[in-house]
């Protein structure tokens, strides 16, 4: 099912769960739609993350590792948490990535 969305006049192809189709049509202002969602005040952190996530994705066709991302920002899970509530997920959704499958939050 896709879904769209129009921010700005310009229209977002989702699914369901708003995650967008084609990660080529991400622009900043749909990570600020999914903040204002999301209740979150997007912060020079949160860039720093979305544009890893989309640069890395880019580069390897493939979701970093969670534990991977963890390290290159320092943070331990419940930082990661309180910048993302829904995780992961949350912030690839921001990203403009597909939905990762089978991600272990709760890292050691």
């Amino acid at each position: 099912m896709v879904i769209e969305v129009k921010i700005s006049g310009v229209v977002f192809k989702t699914n369901k769960k708003l995650y967008l189709i084609d990660d080529c049509q991400w622009v900043e202002d749909w990570a600020q739609f999914i903040a204002v969602v999301c209740d979150i005040f997007l912060t020079e952190r949160h860039w720093n993350i979305i544009y890893w996530l989309r640069h890395t994705y880019q580069n390897t066709q493939m979701i970093p590792a969670y534990i991977s991302l963890l390290q290159v920002f320092e943070l331990d899970d419940d930082e990661f948490k309180k910048l993302f509530p829904g995780g992961i997920k949350l912030a690839c959704k921001m990203a403009g990535l597909p939905e990762p499958k089978g991600f272990v939050l709760n890292c050691p």
